[in-house]
C-alpha cells in the first residue's frame, strides 16, 4: 500500500470518529421535548367509577394536554402516554363510595424497575375520596443529564 492510501486511510478513519463523537456529543446536549410517562391507578375495591388523565393529543408534545375520562374502571389500570416538556402531567380517580384509591405517575416505566422514576404517588386518607397525583415536567432537561 502507497504512502498516499496510508495518509487518506488514517484521515478517513479519523473524520469518521471525529464525526461519530461531535454526533453523540449533540444528541446528549440536545433537550428533551416530551416524556412517556406512565399513570397507574390501585384500589382495595378491585374497580374505580372514574379516572380523569392528562395527554397531549395524537402524541403531539407541542400541543396543550388535554383531560381524557375513562368510566367504570377496572383496578389496577394503567395508560401509558405522551406529555410535553414544561407541561402539568395529571391523573384524578374517583372510587366508590367505600373505596380506597391511589395513584402513581412513572417516567421511564418501560425500561422497568431500575430506571423508572416515580414522579408522584398518592393514596386519599379516607374511603370515598378522590385522589389526584400531579407533576410539572422539567422543561430544562437534556439527554445524558443522569437520566
Amino acid at each position: 500500500m502507497s504512502a498516499g492510501k496510508v495518509i487518506l486511510a488514517i484521515a478517513v478513519v479519523a473524520a469518521l470518529f471525529f464525526a461519530g463523537a461531535v454526533g453523540c456529543r449533540a444528541f446528549r446536549t440536545r433537550l428533551i421535548d416530551s416524556y412517556a410517562i406512565t399513570y397507574q391507578v390501585t384500589a382495595n375495591s378491585g374497580s374505580v367509577q372514574k379516572i380523569d388523565y392528562a395527554h397531549s393529543p395524537d402524541g403531539d408534545r407541542d400541543a396543550e394536554p388535554v383531560t381524557e375520562t375513562v368510566d367504570k374502571v377496572s383496578t389496577p389500570w394503567s395508560q401509558t402516554t405522551i406529555v410535553g416538556a414544561g407541561r402539568s402531567a395529571r391523573v384524578v380517580v374517583t372510587p366508590a363510595v367505600d373505596a380506597v384509591a391511589g395513584c402513581r405517575i412513572v417516567l421511564d416505566q418501560e425500561l422497568g424497575p431500575a430506571k423508572e422514576k416515580v414522579l408522584s404517588h398518592q393514596l386519599a386518607s379516607t374511603a370515598g375520596h378522590p385522589v389526584t397525583c400531579q407533576v410539572t415536567l422539567p422543561a430544562d432537561e437534556r439527554f445524558g443529564d443522569g437520566r
